[in-house]
């Protein structure tokens, strides 16, 4: 230890000149603050640069002559012809550069810091990151190697250049690696490079105790022994990367924290999940409820999840909208989960649909072809990836939504201030042609795509509900050849709507206002049926419907847990509630609607006659 000092105090009283040279630094913001006419905040935080410019540029100039400068001069071996160890001369030399590099970034700061009229106080100091020690270190040791390579010009300078360019390589592609799944290393961004940081000048450091231990005097044996270190220790880095990287890809759905989006397939036992697995990647999945059967699919670059996703009425296939790494060239995905194994296609879209992300996006019957809704109407070929429709959004009203009515045609209804027009289209070459209107006036809000109106159907497509937000208004009409439409009607105070078709077709309409909240039933032709008074909720969704039973979920605030409430539509009356039983994302009019969420990521299936709950899915 006392060899360790007197190389230190050497070291230090060699170089002392440095730290009044930091103070004369730290007074240059003062004599240009006139000049830049630089107000006193703006004078510290420009004190501050300077100061840590000063660190790094110290750390580099230390680093480099502390011991490569005495190695290329000669002036080693006189440390050498004392008794001192190879590792009490490094330790000694970088002990001093580590000291002088951070008191000149000190002396360089204080002046700054006690201006105003506000001394110096310790706290001032801990304002300094473990981040920016750690950088000043890295600084510091890779230019001690450094200048060990440059003055030694032995052949070991290939095998640094290789190691070099098949690091930075694999570091680069594990990098976009974990970028493409949306994956995050351990912590956040600022502690993984704090990490970083002090690992590599761990690294740094090692090599150069090496190249002193074993070079001694010696330039080129000692480069060897510093580049032997120095490259197993940083190959460390992308290796437990690789490592990290693998155990994110190995995420399974009993990974899931909390499911975030839940969509049952229309018919089956499919369900697709997402939401936060390992180190909070987001993942996604598709599960067989039945079988167990899983697969883990990609929503392309940055994003764990996927985008818009649909089923195919079977419920066999599935297909969805990967976040492209070129938006030029966006990508459909099309799978087929009844294949074994897993069959799954990929085509470019051409051209690319206005939005990556549309409001509505169905798969055609026969999974032959997709349709995207927002802002304009798109179908496309599921199999080849062409446009074969496409019509824009006019001025003065909206798409609202589309459908197949078989595989060869597609309606579409346009939302406008005298009501919507309802329009079908042949495919792939046909051009669309208006098969009626609704008479419904609306008074039509911007933006259309939160605020506009929303249609409900019955589950051939023959009827729909027309929901419009403000003002409040809600009317049954023909799904097919419009007419004027039947209005279902409101309390005066109410100030939101949901609605869905019965069993036995009639409607469910939940409505919601200052004081309370309500399920209206209606016959098939509009008439009341009846009214039941539900418990006081901020938002009211009917998420389903089972002969001669409504379920409504029930929220008090956006983000609190649900309830579910039964009604049981022929009695008019609240049968019971459930709670801590959420909707899920399934269609209205779809017999998934009954697929419900319990806790953060249990799916059960809802027995509205027995209130009999049986667990479909359970991390």
């Amino acid at each position: 230890m006392r060899g360790v000092l007197g190389v230190a105090s050497l070291e230090m009283a060699r170089r002392i000149l440095l730290l009044p040279a930091a103070v004369v630094v730290g007074l240059m913001p003062f004599a240009v603050s006139p000049f830049l006419k630089l107000p006193p905040a703006g004078v510290q935080a420009m004190g501050l640069i300077v100061a840590w410019i000063l660190v790094f540029v110290a750390a580099a100039i230390l680093g480099a002559s502390v011991i490569g400068g005495d190695l290329g001069a000669g002036r080693l071996s006189f440390f050498f012809s004392r008794p001192l160890s190879g590792a009490s001369v490094f330790t000694g030399k970088v002990l001093a550069a580590i000291l002088l590099t951070l008191l000149s970034g000190v002396l360089a700061a204080i002046p700054v810091l006690s201006m105003a009229g506000r001394p110096l106080r310790p706290t001032h100091l801990m304002s300094v990151s473990a981040l920016h020690v750690g950088v000043a270190l890295l600084v510091l040791g890779a230019s001690h190697f450094l200048g060990v390579v440059i003055r030694a010009r032995s052949p070991w300078l290939v095998l640094d250049v290789a190691m070099l360019t098949l690091s930075t390589w694999t570091l680069v592609e594990l990098v976009h690696r974990l970028q493409t799944i949306g994956g995050r290393l351990p912590g956040d961004e600022f502690q993984a490079l704090t990490t970083l940081a002090w690992a590599v000048a761990a690294a740094f450091f090692a090599a150069g105790l090496t190249q002193v231990v074993v070079g001694r005097t010696d330039l080129a044996r000692g480069h060897r022994g510093a580049s032997l270190t120095f490259w197993p220790l940083f190959l460390l880095i992308p290796a437990g990367l690789a490592l990290h990287l693998r155990w994110l890809e190995g995420a399974t759905p009993k990974d899931l924290t909390q499911a975030w989006q839940v969509r049952p397939a229309p018919a089956g036992e499919w369900v697709y999940l997402s939401g936060p697995t390992r180190g909070g990647m987001v993942s996604a999945f598709l599960v067989n409820t039945t079988t167990g059967a899983q697969h883990r699919i990609s929503g392309g670059v940055g994003y764990g999840g996927v985008g818009p996703l649909a089923f195919a009425e079977e419920g066999t296939r599935v297909a969805w909208l990967p976040h492209a790494e070129d938006a030029a060239k966006p990508v459909l995905v099309l799978s087929d989960l009844g294949a074994a194994p897993l069959r799954q296609t990929t085509v470019v879209l051409t051209p690319p649909p206005p939005t990556s992300w549309p409001r509505q996006f169905v798969l055609g019957p026969g999974a032959e072809r997709v349709l995207l809704v927002d802002p304009g109407l798109s179908v496309y070929n599921a199999r080849t990836g062409g446009r074969e429709l496409f019509v824009p959004d006019g001025l003065g009203h909206a798409f609202l939504a589309a459908a197949f009515v078989d595989p060869g045609r597609v309606r579409s209804y346009h939302a406008g201030p005298d009501g919507i027009e309802i329009l079908e289209a042949d495919l792939p070459v046909g051009r669309p042609v208006t098969r009626g209107r609704v008479s419904l006036p609306l008074r039509l809000e911007e933006p259309l795509r939160s605020r506009g109106p929303r249609l409900r159907f019955d589950r051939d497509g023959g009827r729909m509900v027309v929901l419009n937000r403000r003002p409040l208004r809600v009317a049954l009409a023909d799904a097919r050849v419009g007419g004027e439409a039947l209005d279902l009607p409101t309390s005066p105070g109410a100030t939101a709507a949901d609605a869905a078709f019965l069993e036995e077709g009639g409607i469910a309409l939940a409505e919601t206002d200052g004081e309370g909240t309500r399920l209206r039933l209606f016959t098939s032709e509009a008439r009341p049926m009846g009214v039941v008074e539900l418990p006081t909720a901020f938002d009211a969704v009917v998420v389903g419907a089972e002969p001669n039973r409504a379920l409504v979920s029930l929220r008090n605030f956006p983000w609190a847990v649900a309830r579910l409430a039964v009604v049981d539509t022929a009695a008019l009356r609240l049968t019971r509630i459930e709670e801590g039983l959420a909707f899920t994302d399934a269609d209205h009019g779809s017999g998934s609607r009954t697929v419900l969420l319990r806790g953060p990521t249990e799916l059960v299936r809802y027995d509205a006659l027995t209130g009999e709950r049986k667990v479909l899915f359970r991390p």
